[in-house]
């Protein structure tokens, strides 16, 4: 069975914490159920790469299939999504993003209405906490947030595991088959 504890210890959430999503098809039910989800990648998605498995694609297979929007803060992650042809990906501070996305008003990356869903990926740990942190408490109405790291973030509103890498490859694989309709 898998457990919903914090990656880092010591840290504590509050009493409210992420609901696990330990099944691809689940996280895939939330992606296509969204209407207007906003994807941040962080500069250490590139790091989550092993052997034969490029998480990148996997971010192709998202965008592709979903309305999600790419938003990343790193010039190497921006230059690697638009050499995959991901056109509709913008750069923004992690910061910034999350003050625009606390703000009900806001009206999105691309002028389409606020954000109903904020995934986020391949950001430090220590870092991604506070900002979901910050959404949890300042824009809970109108935003849900989804971590797809391999680690249990409990201040986001669903959350993976904490999952070994092997494992955690296995899920984002199933994930994109998922989103093919495979």
């Amino acid at each position: 069975m898998m457990r919903a504890e914090s990656w880092q210890t010591a840290e504590v959430p509050g009493p409210i914490k992420a609901i696990l999503v330990s099944e691809p098809k689940k996280v895939a039910e939330l992606l296509k159920s969204s209407s207007n989800p906003v994807l941040f990648l962080g500069f250490q998605i590139m790091d989550l790469s092993s052997e034969g498995f490029d998480p990148m694609d996997i971010v192709g297979e998202i965008s592709e299939t979903t309305k999600v929007r790419l938003v990343t803060s790193s010039k190497q992650v921006l230059a690697e999504l638009r050499k995959r042809d991901l056109k509709d990906s913008h750069i923004l501070p992690p910061i910034e993003l999350a003050d625009r996305l606390s703000d009900p008003n806001w009206e999105g990356i691309d002028g389409g209405g606020q954000h109903d869903l904020a995934i986020f990926v391949g950001m430090p740990y220590y870092f991604e906490w506070l900002i979901l942190s910050r959404l949890k408490h300042f824009a809970y109405r109108h935003l849900k947030t989804l971590t797809l790291d391999p680690y249990y973030h409990p201040n986001a509103s669903r959350s993976l595991p904490n999952l070994p890498p092997n494992r955690w490859r296995k899920f984002m694989e199933e994930l994109a088959s998922t989103l093919r309709g495979g």
